[in-house]
């Protein structure tokens, strides 16, 4: 009986390994930066539309409650903090709006949060461009512009929030008309935020 020997195919040879490799590289350079600018860009739209659905949950706990709801931004540090106004100083004071709870009182019988606090994601912060401000309108409360919802669903005074990603991309979430408190994302385009893509044809364009 003879002996058969078996043959294997050689694997692959350096040249080839070598170019495999270099392919690999190549669409990974190509292909990083692409996904990296996504995931920035995904963190600034998330924090924007997170934004806008706070300010949509205050007013509809405006309403629901009959009290006013207060939106504030903490600039320093970096969060968006809601709460119902249901009393000033004390309980027989009306509303202020400024977080002054009343203890000893029960749930819903003084000022009280609507949610935890909404912090920023990691590369995103409160910031506007040239010298717009941050919050934008509102109405005064001590040194501070804040979103104060009314039990009709109104705002008191429109205006808008702005968040940036440091890569010279700026989103704002406004709150307008003061009737119907329509909450809307807009981008700023180097002269002017404009309206959300779909209406009028707009487009954003992404740095």
């Amino acid at each position: 009986m003879r002996n058969r020997r078996v043959s294997f195919a050689a694997g692959f040879t350096l040249v080839e390994l070598v170019i495999v490799v270099a392919i690999v590289l190549f669409i990974m350079a190509i292909g990083y930066p692409l996904l990296h600018n996504l995931i920035i860009r995904g963190k600034l739209e998330g924090a924007a539309r997170e934004t806008a659905m706070l300010l949509q949950q205050a007013r509809l706990e405006a309403i629901k409650r009959s009290v006013p709801t207060v939106i504030r931004v903490d600039t320093v540090g970096r969060e968006i903090i809601s709460f119902a106004d249901v009393n000033g100083a004390t309980l027989a004071d009306p509303p202020d709006g400024i977080y002054n709870p009343v203890a000893g009182q029960p749930e819903h019988g003084t000022d009280y949060p609507i949610r935890p606090a909404l912090k920023l994601a990691k590369g995103t912060d409160f910031q506007a461009p040239l010298a717009e401000p941050v919050v934008d309108g509102f109405t005064t409360v001590g040194s501070e512009q804040v979103a104060i919802f009314q039990s009709d669903g109104s705002v008191r005074d429109d205006g808008a929030i702005r968040i940036a990603d440091g890569r010279g991309n700026f989103l704002e979430v406004r709150v307008a008309p003061k009737a119907t408190a329509r909450v809307e994302l807009r981008k700023w385009n180097g002269s002017a935020f404009q309206a959300a893509p779909g209406e009028g044809g707009v487009q954003w364009q992404w740095y």
